[in-house]
């Protein structure tokens, strides 16, 4: 009786109660969110050359990730070097033979379209991803850091790894994923980063 009044009393004043049971305590788990180092690059590649050894110093997922922005700003100003810097990058499961890469390889078509819709004459969209830049503009000035970080739900298979990328012009930070290969760390879907950005 004496329990049933006190159940009363406390479903009056809106208390909630979990009663022993192993589900309820599952309900609510908390998600942590764990900041990769700031990957910094000092200027933008101006040749194949020079992006392909920036690319090898960044070996790591973050950097992959920041890579892959650079080639995003490189392809806005000169398209078929983008298209080079992007190859070089690319998983090779997002690559197909052809010549508007290196060494015989390319993006995919679908990607490539996807690039020249989005991309083109918008250098402010990949900038977008630097710290400290504003709309409308997103105006990058140096040095050039890319800030990213991983969550529980990061590691996706088959050594896959989804970053998450904070974004100047976007309410919530947008995903890459990044896979090994070959010793490299390689771009898998970066589709996100050309999403639209406020102005």
């Amino acid at each position: 009786m004496k329990i049933t009044f006190y159940l009363l009393i406390l479903s009056l004043c809106g208390c909630n109660i979990q009663m022993n049971n192993p589900q309820a305590n599952n309900i609510r788990q908390v998600v942590t969110n764990k900041n990769l180092p700031d990957v910094s690059i000092a200027s933008i590649p101006q040749t194949i050359d020079e992006f392909s050894s920036l690319t090898q110093q960044n070996n790591t997922p973050e950097g992959t990730v920041a890579m892959t922005i650079v080639a995003m700003w490189i392809y806005a100003e000169d398209q078929d070097l983008g298209q080079k810097a992007m190859s070089v990058i690319a998983h090779p499961e997002v690559q197909n033979p052809g010549q508007k890469g290196v060494n015989g390889v390319q993006l995919r078509n679908i990607d490539l379209q996807r690039m020249k819709d989005r991309l083109k004459g918008k250098r402010y969209l990949p900038q977008s991803y630097f710290r400290g830049t504003m709309p409308p503009q997103y105006s990058a000035t140096l040095p050039y850091v890319v800030a990213t970080f991983t969550n529980p739900h990061s590691n996706i298979g088959k050594g896959a790894i989804k970053v998450m990328v904070y974004c100047n012009g976007a309410d919530s930070p947008r995903p890459v994923t990044v896979k090994p290969h070959n010793g490299t760390w390689k771009l898998k879907e970066w589709s996100s980063l050309l999403s639209a950005v406020k102005k």
